[in-house]
């Protein structure tokens, strides 16, 4: 998930609007309104290209292109080393990757090749005054144990600082300075 990790940020344009976090037994739902002051097609490239995606986040370890499906959809490997709190972890995935130019990225986690038995990230981008207002929105089910303590509130917190690290990289990008 491009918003999975701690990170520090720095002064910037870009803005966390709305950030929620919702846990219901294994499901967590991850939904985000984030503004990045960059022009909608250099946002999405940046997001879609899982050659350099690693570089987005600090909680990303790793980021490649596998093989394409027998159907010719793109398909993409992670892995994310996180914390929260005292709770570390490394994830890997493979994921379906669908694309809707300049408008939308879709990773569908493939379970069986994946640390989490469900999952779907999108990223839908909306063009604004030069800028881009990213909307992303991720449900997840992980393969394994999650302490209970790990609650919304946790999330929330180490999510908002990865957020924003990964949307001034864009940013800087683009040529955005702060």
């Amino acid at each position: 998930m491009i918003i999975g990790g701690l990170s520090g940020h720095s002064a910037s344009a870009a803005e966390v609007r709305r950030l929620e976090v919702h846990k219901n037994g294994p499901t967590i739902a991850v939904e985000a309104e984030i503004v990045i002051e960059a022009p909608t097609p250099q946002v999405f490239k940046a997001l879609a290209d899982y050659s350099e995606f690693a570089d987005l986040s600090s909680a990303y370890l790793e980021s490649r292109y596998l093989e394409p499906d027998v159907d010719g959809t793109s398909r993409v490997y992670t892995k994310i080393r996180g914390c929260i709190l005292f709770f570390c972890r490394t994830i890997t995935r493979v994921a379906r990757l669908d694309t809707v130019p300049y408008q939308q990225i879709t990773a569908t986690a493939e379970p069986a090749l994946s640390d989490v038995d469900y999952g779907v990230e999108k990223w839908q981008l909306q063009q604004y005054d030069g800028g881009t207002v990213l909307i992303y929105t991720h449900v997840v089910e992980p393969g394994f144990w999650v302490p209970p303590v790990l609650g919304p509130w946790a999330l929330r917190r180490s999510l908002r600082s990865d957020a924003l690290s990964a949307a001034e990289h864009i940013e800087s990008l683009a040529g955005i300075e702060p």
